[in-house]
């Protein structure tokens, strides 16, 4: 038994909800927290939304229109853009390529223009720092149609890792990764809005990540939602994202979750220097506006659901 609460906010005319999960038993409300009353994890995770949506927009600015062509001349690429492309994006060779990052970031910052609803994942099944689900009984089409997609390869790896032929398994490995993300990025492509549930965020990472780690995983979560990107690499396993190819890389979520925040803060980040470049999240004044200090105390509004 729970109850169920929303942390709404007004940003610029736009909202975003923190949906989250008060038990009702003592022994589950031990382990739980009421975010209206932890301006730590609160202040945490509106600072790194904030981030997260500004990031995006200037991301979407700067890789709307970009060509091959555009590589040189006094009008090309950036020297960041330019870094961004080869070690997020794998060194993208067509347009094609270029046209689709392009429209992802787009569709990510549409999606944060309306109403953005952020759950926590705490009381769910799922302890990861964040998913995106289905409604009803697509989700469990969704799992049951990655799995038989997947099953004979992952039996291969699990052969060759108890053969110890670790070069065979290496290559298992990234064969299923990458079809996982390719087969994530199909069905989710099949979805609307409508049947794609809330985000969800582990909320407690607000006090054990820094602002902008924060700010990464919402983006990847935003991409998935938004734009139906697939999981094919996380940046900080880096035997599976180095090797991408740039047609895998242009549809990975952690490929925008990090060029966006690399974008706006200047500079190439690997997942160490994200996590561990900021004290955590709970020092988030540091990066507060004078907006988003009046938004935290002035519109802040809780709605219960019992």
């Amino acid at each position: 038994m729970h109850n169920t609460r929303y942390v709404t906010v007004s940003l610029d005319g736009a909202k975003v909800s923190f949906k989250y999960r008060v038990p009702l038993s003592d022994i589950e409300r031990q382990h739980a927290f009421d975010l209206q009353a932890n301006e730590d994890i609160r202040l945490g995770l509106l600072t790194a939304f904030v981030r997260a949506k500004e990031a995006v927009k200037k991301a979407t600015k700067e890789f709307s229109g970009l060509t091959i062509k555009g590589r040189g001349g006094v009008f090309g690429w950036s020297k960041l853009t330019r870094s961004i492309l080869t070690d997020d994006f794998r060194n993208p060779t067509t347009d094609e390529q270029l046209r689709i990052i392009g429209e992802t970031f787009a569709k990510i910052h549409a999606g944060f223009q309306d109403h953005v609803v952020l759950s926590d994942t705490l009381g769910r099944e799922s302890q990861a720092e964040g998913y995106v689900t289905l409604r009803g009984g697509a989700q469990q089409l969704f799992d049951a149609e990655i799995m038989e997609a997947l099953e004979p390869t992952m039996r291969k790896d699990q052969q060759a890792l108890e053969r110890r032929d670790f070069a065979k398994a290496k290559a298992f490995q990234l064969e299923w990764n990458y079809a996982k993300g390719q087969k994530m990025h199909e069905i989710l492509s099949r979805y609307t809005l409508d049947t794609k549930r809330s985000m969800h965020i582990r909320f407690q990472l607000a006090e054990a990540l820094s602002v902008d780690a924060l700010a990464r995983i919402i983006v990847h979560e935003a991409s998935h939602r938004y734009a139906s990107t697939g999981d094919f690499a996380y940046k900080h396993a880096t035997h599976l994202y180095e090797p991408m190819s740039p047609d895998h890389a242009v549809l990975n979520a952690d490929s925008y979750a990090y060029a966006a925040i690399e974008l706006l803060r200047g500079g190439l980040l690997s997942a160490r220097e994200l996590v561990n470049d900021e004290p955590r999240a709970v020092r988030a004044k540091k990066l507060k506006t004078k907006a988003v200090k009046s938004t935290v105390y002035k519109d802040l509004k809780t709605r219960a659901v019992l």
